[in-house]
């Protein structure tokens, strides 16, 4: 079945199709047999050992990876940003409140009869 979905999806089939062609049975008339095993070649003889290629799990582990910390760092910044903008608002309503108590206290220092 795993062999079914890659070819098909290679083919540019989207999942729900297969899935409905899986259901349809078309899976009675795929014709599948493993690959022969390939012989393995000889280590290097250069002394110093062969770095495995990277698997394609591997190879999509890190672009995952790569992708989500892209996602981070964009969400970080934006976080800072927002952070800038609350600080600024927070810091002016201080000066406001400063301000308004100052008045206040000016108001409240006048005598009664230099109100009037």
């Amino acid at each position: 079945m795993l062999a079914y979905v890659r070819t098909q999806t290679a083919q540019g089939v989207s999942h729900a199709d297969i899935a409905a062609r899986i259901a349809a049975g078309a899976l009675d008339e795929f014709n599948w047999s493993p690959p022969e095993a390939q012989p393995e070649e000889a280590p290097p003889r250069s002394g110093q050992p062969e770095t495995p290629e990277p698997s394609a799990a591997l190879l999509l582990v890190r672009e995952i990876a790569d992708q989500l910390a892209g996602v981070i760092t964009s969400q970080l910044v934006e976080a800072r940003e927002e952070n800038q903008r609350l600080q600024a608002a927070l810091d002016e309503a201080r000066e406001r409140a400063a301000r308004a108590e100052g008045e206040l206290a000016a108001l409240r220092g006048r005598s009664f009869w230099s109100r009037l």
